[in-house]
């Protein structure tokens, strides 16, 4: 396998808003600061975001609504049916910041991205506080906040400054430690980005438990058992950058994105990659019998190029209700391109983000329709193409890039405002 080969000094920080739904909840309900929040998926089925609070109350991820129900009332928790409008918008404002304060930024899910500093000539991490405080001012969301060599390593420094507010007040810095081995040897190997519960199994089984183990582990082995994702992983975690925003699937986000051969600014070559890119991230979508509720596309010009005009720019389109449909989610592609597209820049980079997944039974048919028909046809078109696809090829059958969709209506008891984005739903001040 062959490392990134990656310019010199190149520094990773990985920011991730804390409990990003539940924190955007309290945005606008201030005396829920410290108070346990939990935010319900479709039809108020099952937990899919918790504030600390309700963390510490024993409440899991996953856990079915209806089976803690007696803990919600005993505990006084406050309760919220998903709000996909509002977090959409709160996302898109948190990322416009983070645009400013970062010269290249890679957007990773709807609440996290990385921001990369190439050979910079200031304190990352003095710089990374003060980013940590001018979200929390300006957008109203905490985030932390993870600096190292790579992604994997600031993935896992991320979960350090969230897991420790107190020591490391929002920001872990893996370039400034004493000691590696003293940091990662408490940490469970599950804990490492893609490593995943079948891989963490595996691990166990050589003898490896901890984070410290695996970085210390013999290469040949790792990848025997593995194969090269995990190699990776261990390069990661000695500090050899591998990692890119290649087409690649992680923990509640899909990923699809290419460097283009050319620069270009011709919208319909544009177009045609956000439709080929929205068809293989759902084909994957499928393939996990998954759902996702946001759409983020983001493109942006030849960084190399340093005499060209630069400009990156991302938008996050949000689906009434979970899709995993082709043509629903190029759609929403197609209007977040939409959003973003500047005739006058030339175009080396385009990627498309599916994040808020869910699993595809959450999902619920339009208000409109009598019975599950619709739902049906479009669970077997999509499996036929898929089917067709992985006999003859991928994009043997292609989907037109302008797409169309239904949009589908959720069963929400106890959702809040759309505050930010609707006029008759205005933060109102007596």
């Amino acid at each position: 396998m062959t490392p990134v080969e990656s310019k010199s000094k190149r520094i990773y920080a990985l920011v991730d808003c804390n409990n990003f739904y539940a924190s955007c909840e309290r945005l606008f309900r201030p005396e829920l600061n410290g108070k346990p929040v939990v935010v319900l998926s479709n039809n108020d089925g099952c937990v899919i975001a918790r504030s600390n609070e309700a963390k510490d109350l024993g409440i899991p991820m996953g856990a079915a609504a209806f089976k803690f129900r007696d803990i919600f009332e005993k505990y006084n928790i406050n309760l919220f049916s998903t709000n996909f409008t509002l977090y959409g918008d709160i996302s898109n404002r948190v990322m416009s910041l983070l645009r400013e304060m970062s010269p290249q930024l890679e957007i990773y899910s709807v609440d996290e991205a990385f921001m990369i500093f190439d050979n910079a000539g200031f304190d990352i991490e003095e710089y990374c506080r003060k980013t940590v405080d001018r979200v929390y001012k300006e957008v109203g969301i905490p985030i932390s906040i993870g600096i190292a060599k790579t992604k994997t390593l600031a993935k896992l420094g991320n979960k350090i400054a969230k897991d420790n507010p107190t020591i490391y007040k929002g920001v872990f810095n893996f370039e400034t430690v004493e000691s590696m081995d003293d940091i990662l040897r408490p940490l469970r190997v599950e804990k490492v980005w893609g490593i995943g519960r079948k891989n963490t199994k595996r691990l166990n089984e050589l003898g490896i438990y901890n984070v410290l183990e695996l970085k210390n582990a013999d290469r040949a082995v790792i990848k025997s058992f593995l194969t090269v994702s995990g190699e990776r992983t261990l390069l990661e975690l000695n500090g050899i950058p591998c990692i890119e925003m290649e087409e690649s699937e992680i923990k509640n986000t899909i990923l699809t994105s290419r460097t283009f051969a050319k620069t270009t600014n011709d919208l319909k070559h544009l177009k045609e990659a956000v439709s080929s890119f929205a068809s293989r991230a759902a084909e994957k979508l499928r393939m996990d019998e998954c759902a996702c509720t946001f759409v983020t596309v983001y493109i942006s010009t030849n960084y190399h190029k340093e005499t060209d005009d630069q400009y990156e720019a991302s938008w996050t389109e949000t689906s009434i209700s979970p899709i995993n449909y082709t043509p629903n989610i190029i759609k929403l592609g197609m209007e977040a391109l939409k959003k973003i597209y500047k005739p006058e820049f030339k175009y080396k980079r385009l990627g498309i983000v599916l994040s808020g997944i869910v699993p595809a039974s959450e999902t619920v048919v339009s208000l409109f329709q009598t019975n599950e028909d619709q739902k049906v046809k479009e669970n077997i078109l999509g499996g036929l193409i898929d089917k067709i696809n992985s006999v003859e090829g991928r994009d043997f059958v292609r989907f037109a890039s302008s797409g169309h969709g239904d949009a589908w209506r959720m069963g929400q008891h106890m959702v809040s405002n759309r505050y930010t984005t609707d006029w008759n739903e205005l933060l109102e001040i007596e």
